[in-house]
């Protein structure tokens, strides 16, 4: 009995453990020079305040009609 347990957990171990490495997406990798050159030029950090920037008007959208629910405007 024991022998048949182990022979059948033994194959969804392995089967379980090579699952992972097969969904695994592949990331976006950039060269050291390209890092190197949107370092120097600033070009992430505009990208940064550019999301930002996006980030502070859908929140001040949302507080505006928030109020305007509110006030019954």
């Amino acid at each position: 009995m024991k022998t048949l347990a182990i022979l059948l957990v033994v194959p969804l171990l392995i089967c379980g453990c090579t699952k992972d490495a097969k969904t695994k997406k592949k990331s976006k990798k950039t060269s050291a020079a390209q890092s190197m050159i949107e370092g120097m030029t600033g070009h992430t950090a505009v990208k940064s305040g550019h999301r930002a920037a996006s980030d502070v008007k859908k929140v001040s959208a949302a507080h505006q009609k928030d109020l305007d629910d509110i006030l019954g405007k």
